[in-house]
């Protein structure tokens, strides 16, 4: 099974990757529209990608792309990001004058780095991606220079972690999904938890998104995510909306649920119903 990712070997999407589908073989790509383009021409099997943080909200580059492409979702993870100080291990902490990660992760991890360099003020340098820093600090022997990555990077490219856990947040999730150009095999089954989600259009008039939450509300069915698009324009005569909610399409409720909202909406796009993680519970 080959498993595509955004990143480099050692990114949060490459442990996403090898807990989603364990014993594969993964494939990083420069961005997400490369990984769906390998998805589509079946250069991978599976991709592995992000749609939401816990902080940063929706990964806008990937709604846009789920919903150009057919494709379908198979299972997800909520992986929690814990970002490690990592350098070359003739490093000295002392020495460090400059930090390189992902503007976001320099950003989750900004008190934190106050508080390590207390006396000294490093540069902190955005790049494109985590792994890709750690690699490229490995392949320098540079020992005044630090990078903000995962541990799976410290280990891929034999670099020491300084200050282990140096995000401020404890509850920084990141919600990856395993994607594929075929509808999900899971039979509904009683004493599992399960997510649904879809793309429903519907006319950009008063009242049409409440119709479609009250249909949600008669039939007890959770609503976990809700995002709006915006098709054709600021002024288009319909609204679009990614949710995720509660249930298989099997259920005894969304089962029932599904006709009326298909009768409700211009177009529903549905993703499939995938077990969810037990973060959740």
């Amino acid at each position: 099974m080959k498993i595509g990712y955004q990143g480099t070997d050692g990114a949060y999407s490459h442990i996403a990757s090898q807990i989603l589908s364990p014993n594969s073989s993964y494939i990083g790509f420069y961005d997400f529209f490369d990984a769906f383009a390998a998805l589509n021409q079946q250069t991978v099997d599976k991709i592995v990608i992000p749609i939401e943080n816990s902080y940063a909200g929706r990964v806008a580059d990937v709604h846009r792309l789920i919903a150009k492409n057919n494709i379908y979702f198979e299972a997800e993870y909520i992986l929690k990001i814990q970002h490690q100080l990592l350098a070359n291990h003739a490093t000295k902490p002392q020495d460090i004058t400059e930090i390189l990660s992902h503007e976001q992760a320099i950003m989750q991890c900004q008190d934190n780095l106050k508080r390590i360099f207390a006396t000294t003020t490093p540069k902190l340098i955005p790049v494109n991606d985590t792994a890709d820093a750690a690699k490229r600090l490995m392949q320098s022997n540079n020992t005044t220079s630090a990078v903000i990555a995962s541990s799976l990077s410290a280990k891929i490219y034999n670099l020491q972690i300084i200050h282990p856990d140096i995000q401020d947040a404890q509850d920084n999730f990141t919600n990856f999904i395993l994607m594929s150009k075929k509808p999900s095999n899971h039979p509904f089954q009683n004493n599992k938890n399960y997510i649904t989600s879809l793309i429903f259009a519907i006319d950009n008039k008063s009242g049409g998104l409440a119709k479609i939450l009250n249909i949600l509300c008669d039939h007890n069915i959770d609503l976990l995510k809700i995002e709006s698009y915006i098709p054709g324009g600021v002024k288009s005569h319909k609204a679009e909306f990614f949710i995720s909610c509660s249930g298989h399409t099997q259920d005894p409720n969304l089962s029932i649920a599904m006709p009326k909202l298909h009768a409700s909406c211009l177009d529903v796009k549905l993703f499939g119903s995938y077990l969810a993680d037990e973060k959740r519970l």
